[in-house]
C-alpha cells in the first residue's frame, strides 16, 4: 500500500498537467442557446478564430482549435448556422469547415472554394459566395449540407458578396460593381442583373419580404472616399427598386434587422444607426459609442438585442458590445482578435 500511495504522489503532477492541458469542451449541448462570434485575425497570420457567448454570458474562446486540435484558420469572414451544423467561412485560406453544433467537432471541409465570403443554405442546399479572384468575376458555389459534396458553381458578377433567399430566388451583391445578381433557386440560372449603387453588401428583409441592400459607397481615382453610400431597397418579385436612402457617406457593408421587420441598423464608425422601413428618407444616430474604435460587426437576436464587435484595429483582441432593443448598453465580452461578425443559435 505505502509503494502504491508513493507512485500515486509521484504522477499526480503529470495527472495534473494533463487535466490542465485538456481544453476540450466536454458537455454535449453546451452550444444550445447562445451567439457565436467569428474572428477574423491578422491577415496572413492564420490566427481567424471562434468564440461563443453562452446564454449565461460566459465567453469561451478559441473554440475550433481546442475541440480539433488545428487552427481555424487565416481571415475567418463569416459563420452559418444550417443543418444542425455549424460552418465558418474561411476566406484567405480558400475553405469552409463544418461543425456540429452540439460538440463542435469537424464534420467535412470544403477545399475547392476561392476566396469565400459568406453563406445561406435552403432544402439541404448551401450556398457560399466567392471573390474568386480580383480579376474574374465571382461566383456563388452550391454544395450538400450533409457530405459537402459540391454541386455546381454559378457566375455573377465581380466580388459576390451577401447572400439572400426570398421568394424562391437568391440575391447576390457584387461588392466590386454596382450589382445585385438574381439566381432563380428552381432553374440555378441567373435571371438578372439590378443596379444599386457603389459596393454592394451585406443585405436582409424587412417585415413585407422586401430586400435591403447597404451599399458602401466608391473611391475616386486617388482613393478618397466618393461618400455616395445608401440604402437600396428591392422588391423581390419584380426586381424593381423601391426607395434609395442617400446617406452622403462611406460606411461599413454589415446590416441587420430589429425581429420585427420594421427597423434596419447599420454602421459608421463607432457608431451603429437606425431606419424605419416605413419612413426610409434617413437615419439616425442610435447607439454613439465612445469606448469604441471602430465598429467591424453586427448583429441582432431574437430578443431583439443588438450586438456590434469592435476590432480594436486589429491591434489586440477585439470586443463585443451588447445593447436593449431601446438601445441601452448592456454589457460587452472579450473575444478574439478581429471580430467581424455572429451566428446566433
Amino acid at each position: 500500500m505505502k509503494n502504491y500511495l508513493k507512485c500515486l504522489l509521484l504522477m499526480l503532477p503529470f495527472i495534473l498537467a494533463s487535466c490542465e492541458e485538456d481544453t476540450e469542451p466536454q458537455q454535449v449541448g453546451q452550444f444550445d442557446a447562445g451567439i457565436f462570434v467569428s474572428n477574423e485575425g491578422n491577415y496572413g497570420e492564420g490566427d481567424g478564430s471562434l468564440s461563443f457567448i453562452s446564454s449565461a454570458g460566459v465567453v469561451s474562446n478559441n473554440l475550433f482549435s481546442a475541440v480539433n486540435g488545428k487552427a481555424l484558420g487565416d481571415v475567418v469572414q463569416s459563420l452559418h448556422v444550417g443543418a444542425g451544423q455549424l460552418f465558418a467561412v474561411v476566406n484567405n485560406s480558400n475553405k469552409i469547415e463544418a461543425m456540429t453544433l452540439d460538440s463542435l467537432k469537424s464534420t467535412y471541409t470544403i477545399t475547392d472554394v476561392s476566396l469565400p465570403r459568406y453563406m445561406v443554405s435552403h432544402d439541404g442546399v448551401g450556398f457560399v459566395s466567392e471573390w474568386v479572384s480580383f480579376s474574374d468575376p465571382g461566383r456563388v458555389t452550391l454544395f450538400d449540407l450533409e457530405t459537402g459534396a459540391i454541386d455546381k458553381s454559378i457566375t455573377t458578377d465581380f466580388g459576390a458578396e451577401g447572400l439572400i433567399i426570398s421568394e424562391g430566388k437568391l440575391f447576390v451583391s457584387n461588392n466590386f460593381t454596382t450589382t445585385v445578381s438574381v439566381i432563380d433557386l428552381a432553374s440555378e440560372e441567373v435571371v438578372a442583373s439590378i443596379q444599386v449603387g457603389n459596393s454592394p453588401a451585406g443585405m436582409v428583409l424587412d417585415a413585407d419580404g422586401d430586400v435591403w441592400v447597404v451599399c458602401s459607397g466608391g473611391y475616386d481615382a486617388n482613393y478618397a472616399p466618393l461618400n455616395d453610400g445608401k440604402l437600396v431597397e428591392l422588391n423581390p418579385a419584380s426586381f424593381e427598386v423601391k426607395t434609395e436612402t442617400d446617406l452622403n457617406a462611406n460606411l461599413s457593408g454589415k446590416i441587420a434587422v430589429a425581429p420585427s421587420g420594421r427597423t434596419i441598423y447599420y454602421l459608421m464608425g463607432n457608431k451603429v444607426y437606425s431606419l424605419s422601413t416605413d419612413a426610409p428618407e434617413g437615419g439616425q444616430v442610435w447607439v454613439d459609442e465612445a469606448s469604441a474604435v471602430s465598429f467591424y460587426g453586427l448583429g441582432v437576436d431574437q430578443s431583439g438585442n443588438v450586438y456590434t464587435a469592435d476590432a480594436k484595429g486589429f491591434a489586440e483582441n477585439g470586443e463585443v458590445f451588447v445593447y436593449s432593443p431601446a438601445g441601452a448598453f448592456q454589457t460587452k465580452y472579450n473575444v478574439g482578435r478581429g471580430p467581424n461578425g455572429f451566428a446566433f443559435n
